[in-house]
């Protein structure tokens, strides 16, 4: 890495390199560290817990979805709730736009109501007993409206942190949050599914999202001086976005490897469940446990390749 930035002669550091220092100062903190620091600043501090609330409703619902739908379709119903990822993937391509001409605050209340709605709506269904498949369709709309949630937030990070430290923190922090709140949402969704039907977790799950679209209502104002911008995003603006993005030659390996990891993140939610309920026999409260096992190995990675993860993240 060193070599690399000697390398360029100039004297210059690209924004990667300055990344990669950052991640590197992060990465040498305990894993709690970087949340304290966050937790320092009020507004990085909502942001952080947004992004916990709107991951711990996804996860909930998401398991509570995927059990309820083994238990009355089978295992190929789960495997088809996974593949909402793949929509997701597909969605945030086209959504390049959208996250670099609008508020980045806006953006994330925007994407959190109308999950909320889609939740909700997910709720009532279920309560109806319809068939499977419009519940699919809500849930592959679900996941190609959150798409764009991570890209704005890494936009509106660089406008609250005010430090190089609290922008180093914020790498590793919240890839600490994600990790906690997939498990913390995945162990709610799977026990409470033993104790209440599945159209309440779903409808606790709304009510989080909006608890978060909420907190981010504080960021609808870009700051004095953000590089935030507001602008019409037509469809032709979208195609050319897309193109340029998918042209883009250092962009491609990332696609590629966010969409392998993408890949195994939805194998292991459908593996999970059927293990749990099939072979293990340990219920939806099992599904949970699986979760929170494998939060804990990643934890551990974490702390093992602190830099690497915080990087990606």
């Amino acid at each position: 890495m060193t070599a690399v930035a000697a390398g360029r002669g100039d004297g210059s550091r690209s924004w990667w390199h300055r990344r990669v220092e950052s991640a590197e100062s992060a990465a040498r903190l305990k894993p709690v560290a970087p949340l304290r620091i966050l937790f320092g600043n009020r507004s990085m501090a909502s942001l952080v817990v947004a992004f916990a609330g709107v991951t711990i409703a996804e996860w909930g619902y998401v398991t509570a979805l995927a059990v309820s739908a083994y238990r009355h379709h089978g295992a190929i119903a789960v495997g088809l709730i996974g593949l909402r990822l793949f929509f997701a993937a597909l969605g945030s391509i086209a959504t390049v736009s959208f996250v670099h001409r609008r508020p980045g605050g806006r953006l994330l209340t925007q994407i959190a109501v109308l999950r909320a709605v889609l939740v909700a709506t997910s709720a009532g269904l279920v309560a109806a007993g319809v068939p499977l498949a419009p519940l699919l369709v809500l849930v592959t709309l679900d996941a190609i409206v959150s798409s764009p949630y991570r890209p704005a937030q890494s936009a509106l990070i660089p406008t609250l942190a005010r430090t190089p430290t609290e922008l180093a923190a914020s790498a590793a922090g919240l890839s600490t949050v994600k990790t906690l709140s997939q498990a913390l949402g995945a162990v709610l969704g799977g026990f409470l599914l033993e104790v209440v039907a599945p159209q309440y977790v779903l409808a606790g799950a709304a009510v989080i999202f909006l608890g978060a679209a909420a907190i981010t209502l504080r960021f609808r104002r870009p700051r004095v001086g953000s590089v935030e911008a507001s602008s019409a995003v037509g469809v032709r603006t979208v195609m050319r976005d897309t193109v340029r993005v998918a042209r883009d030659p250092h962009v491609t390996g990332i696609l590629v490897a966010s969409g392998l990891r993408t890949f195994v993140r939805g194998m292991w939610v459908a593996i999970a469940v059927i293990a749990s309920l099939r072979f293990l026999h340990a219920g939806s409260g099992g599904v949970g446990l699986l979760m929170l096992a494998a939060a804990v190995g990643s934890l551990h990675g974490h702390r093992r390749d602190g830099t690497a993860a915080a990087v990606i993240a």
